[in-house]
């Protein structure tokens, strides 16, 4: 076992997948201990499962391989995991904490910041 860990570490290999579907895993653990009262089906389960872990995980795999594929931007595809892992944990712990109206004020924020940014050239 310690060798197979040491192996994983030691690699030179990214793993996309996993850093995608560890960035939600906290906000999940978050939800439930904060709610616990709250879960009561497996449907749920699975949907948080889906939004917190298996959706984030199969957008970084797939921004990672298409960063890698064109050559003009394989250069950010070294950082491309750890961006996408930071944001979505982010957006992921703002939305748990705060409430999902507290992450639709922070990105109507940043989207009307982002649509006037010409007024001030």
């Amino acid at each position: 076992m310690r060798q197979a860990i040491s192996k994983f570490i030691n690699s030179s290999k990214d793993y996309a997948l996993i850093a995608g579907f560890i960035s939600g895993v906290y906000a999940l653990f978050y939800l439930y201990d904060r709610n616990f009262t709250l879960v009561n089906s497996w449907q749920q389960f699975l949907f948080f499962i889906s939004c917190f872990c298996i959706i984030p995980a199969i957008i970084t795999r797939f921004t990672h391989r298409l960063l890698l594929s064109i050559p003009s931007l394989k250069i950010f595809s070294k950082f491309s995991i750890s961006v996408l892992n930071c944001a979505f944990f982010g957006v992921f712990i703002i939305a748990v904490s705060k409430g999902f109206e507290a992450y639709f004020l922070l990105v109507s924020g940043w989207f009307s910041w982002g649509c006037s940014w010409h007024y001030f050239i």
